[in-house]
């Protein structure tokens, strides 16, 4: 039977996503969960560090350790881009597998689309410009963020070398000013910002929706 392995599957990533996400929160200092955060995130790099020191000696493992680091905390990488995949393409593996002989046409058909539109919307959150701000369109992006005294004081860009917009800011990992910014998502290996903000909430509506929607058919293949 597949099902085991389907519900493996779902039960590790869920776990390792709850994790991820609130291994942090207040409410679980102290706790399994926490560490378990810990061991996940930093302790694996402190552990990369311990056997990099071994194996090539204190001054080589220290430098190799700290390049590593450099390369997938501090500037862009595809690391969390081919775990998206993984994740995704897996689960759509398990599920194809488990219950294609017991869903209608209908799920048969549906299923698959919202599956390309998942990972169509995706991609265009990752290749997309998220409102780099330069000199050419430094002008415009000025005139349609001014600062209104209040929440948003001019302050100069070390960067440009100007008065920065309203509700930009500078992505430390991308090392661009984005209009608008809102955060940089691994996921995608992209800063979200002015230009790309739309796609990526429809990147998560559409997530919610094949999520709810699979969920309901597989529950009904019980």
């Amino acid at each position: 039977m597949v099902w085991p392995v389907l519900y493996a599957y779902f039960g590790i990533f869920g776990a390792v996503l709850f994790l991820l996400l609130f291994g942090e929160a207040e409410m679980f200092e102290g706790t399994i969960v926490e560490r378990a955060h810990y061991y996940m995130t930093e302790g694996c790099c402190l552990c990369g560090s311990f056997v990099a020191r071994r194996a090539l000696g204190e001054a080589r493992g220290v430098r190799l350790a700290s390049a590593c680091d450099e390369w997938l905390c501090n500037r862009p990488n595809p690391a969390m881009q081919l775990v998206y995949l993984a994740l995704v393409m897996g689960g759509y593996a398990a599920y194809w597998t488990s219950v294609y002989d017991l869903v209608g046409t209908f799920d048969k058909l549906s299923i698959p689309i919202l599956m390309f539109t998942s990972i169509s919307t995706w991609l265009v959150v990752c290749w997309s410009d998220p409102g780099t701000i330069t000199a050419e369109n430094y002008e415009a992006m000025a005139a349609a963020y001014p600062h209104d005294e209040t929440l948003f004081h001019p302050i100069v860009c070390k960067t440009l070398g100007v008065v920065a917009p309203a509700r930009s800011k500078y992505c430390r990992v991308t090392k661009r000013r984005i209009a608008r910014f809102d955060h940089f998502c691994g996921w995608m290996n992209n800063s979200i910002g002015e230009n790309n903000l739309r796609y990526f909430v429809s990147f998560l509506a559409i997530h919610v929706v094949m999520c709810a929607y699979a969920g309901t058919v597989a529950l009904s293949c019980v």
